[in-house]
């Protein structure tokens, strides 16, 4: 039996020295945190590309000790809305962090100049595009300037407004794919797009039958869900929010190859989220192949080291 379904070959992609990928259980996912955001904290003017440095750098050595401490690999989400703003955030990550850096824009002009600024400050080894998608007016064009440019990873949407299902997304996949391997990117990430927190049952199943049938990385945004639950995030406390969103991100981390978290300010509870889940997963795989991550940097080994001994012993005994 295998607990995941998946016989395909699965495609492991190296990001800035991270390993996103490959079978479940193997590499622990990674979370991509978004800064600049609409209402981040953290800007002064849009205008003049201002902000708290201070702040962010207290953000960026949050999100070191929680990747340091739980094993779980971080990426920054680079939101802007204009050359000039990305034009500061990413030289100031650049010198601030050695994460890869996502440029997360909503117009592809902005997205694909953003990628020309990250190349000329040398950033292209781990910078991920966010994202090709279904919405871009003109994907050869886009996947073709980029790939002159030199970016090398990129994330896609996939979606389907007549098909919300599965069905949908992979269709979605299928019309664009064969555009975007012109591109010859070293890595594909797939982003399976959540509605709803409900609705990421769709974004989940999608994701297990994209890994089935194309062996891509997988992944979904499960903060865009519980971010624009009014219910959840009007009708109580703080608590009740965070409990929804771990309660979001646990369980798409069971499934998912990475996952955008949002706002930095929800770092540690997606960061012990996805570490428990990792764990579950790493042996929840084991329990079917008898064999664990061999990553030493995995969260099962970071958090269980005891057991995990328990459970390999016998088979170095073996082997002896």
């Amino acid at each position: 039996m295998n607990p995941f379904g998946l016989d395909a070959g699965q495609r492991v992609c190296d990001i800035g020295g991270i390993r996103v990928g490959g079978r479940p259980g193997t590499n622990p996912v990674l979370l991509i945190g978004s800064m600049f955001h609409k209402g981040d904290r953290l800007i002064a003017s849009r205008k003049t590309a201002s902000f708290d440095k201070d702040a962010a750098r207290a953000y960026l050595q949050k999100l070191r000790e929680l990747s340091s401490k739980t094993s779980i690999p971080a990426c920054i989400d680079v939101v802007g809305n204009g050359v000039a703003e990305f034009d500061a955030y990413l030289e100031f990550l650049a010198q601030e962090t050695p994460a890869p850096l996502c440029i997360d824009a909503w117009k592809v002009d902005v997205r694909m100049e953003a990628a020309r600024r990250a190349g000329a400050i040398d950033i292209l080894d781990r910078l991920i595009y966010n994202s090709l998608n279904p919405w871009s007016p003109d994907l050869e064009r886009e996947v073709q300037e980029i790939a002159e440019i030199g970016v090398k990873h990129v994330i896609v949407g996939v979606f389907d407004e007549a098909d919300k299902f599965s069905s949908g997304r992979i269709r979605s996949l299928e019309a664009m794919l064969p555009v975007i391997e012109r591109g010859c990117f070293s890595s594909i990430l797939i982003d399976t797009t959540v509605m709803n927190v409900a609705a990421m049952a769709f974004s989940l199943r999608a994701g297990v039958e994209i890994k089935q049938k194309f062996g891509l990385p997988v992944g979904c945004a499960p903060a865009n869900g519980t971010y624009t639950w009014k219910q959840i995030r009007a009708g109580g406390s703080r608590e009740i929010f965070a409990g929804a969103d771990a309660a979001a991100h646990a369980i798409a981390a069971v499934w998912s190859d990475f996952l955008f978290y949002g706002p930095m300010s929800g770092t540690e509870r997606a960061f012990a989220a996805a570490a428990v889940a990792d764990s579950i997963k790493a042996l929840y795989t084991f329990s079917d192949s008898r064999k664990l991550s061999a990553a030493e940097f995995h969260p099962l080994r970071r958090l269980f080291p005891e057991f995990v001994d328990q459970l390999e012993r016998p088979q170095k005994q073996v082997k002896e």
